[in-house]
């Protein structure tokens, strides 16, 4: 793994944009739960949950790949 990555000032901007996925979950889960609290397809919504995570953190990795490959070099300050 990339050491610029683990550091607080990089991924912390990444932080609001997961939490507004994980918000999203929630908001939803409590739309869909029925009187007796049950969500009668939580299987298939944590599902589309993970897909918008992981699509989130490829477009991360992504676009700190693309200056690898190309040459260009920038600092992840």
């Amino acid at each position: 793994m990339n050491i610029k990555m683990l550091k607080p000032k990089v991924t912390d901007g990444y932080a609001k944009p997961l939490n507004d996925v994980a918000s999203d979950l929630v908001s939803q889960m409590k739309a869909m739960r029925g009187t007796d609290g049950i969500i009668p397809s939580l299987q298939d919504e944590l599902f589309k949950w993970s897909l918008e995570c992981k699509l989130f953190i490829n477009t991360v990795l992504i676009s700190l790949l693309i200056p690898l490959l190309t040459g260009v070099t920038h600092s992840l300050q």
